[in-house]
């Protein structure tokens, strides 16, 4: 299993669009969004996390060639349409 750590701060729900932006207390040298990064899941910082939603791409700024907002799809919205659903599942650490 590979992890990968991006820190991300929710800044609206529109629709069927989750917009994620860098969150400045939490920077990485990372990208928020990669290639190949669509259908990753975004979750909340907790010790039992939360889905939020689907990741669906990134935007560039141009001038630090980097992804530095990322787009989702509210997982709720995903769930509803593939008619499934998570189940808690507690584990030791």
């Amino acid at each position: 299993m590979v992890r990968i750590k991006f820190n991300g701060i929710i800044t609206s729900v529109t629709g069927n669009t989750v917009t994620i932006l860098p969150n400045l207390e939490k920077l990485t040298d990372d990208e928020i969004s990669k290639e190949g990064d669509s259908s990753a899941l975004w979750r909340t910082d907790e010790k039992y996390f939360k889905a939020v939603a689907l990741d669906r791409t990134g935007e560039s700024d141009d001038a630090r060639n980097t992804k530095y907002k990322a787009f989702a799809i509210p997982i709720k919205r995903v769930l509803s349409i593939l008619k499934c659903n998570f189940y808690r599942i507690i584990y030791k650490r």
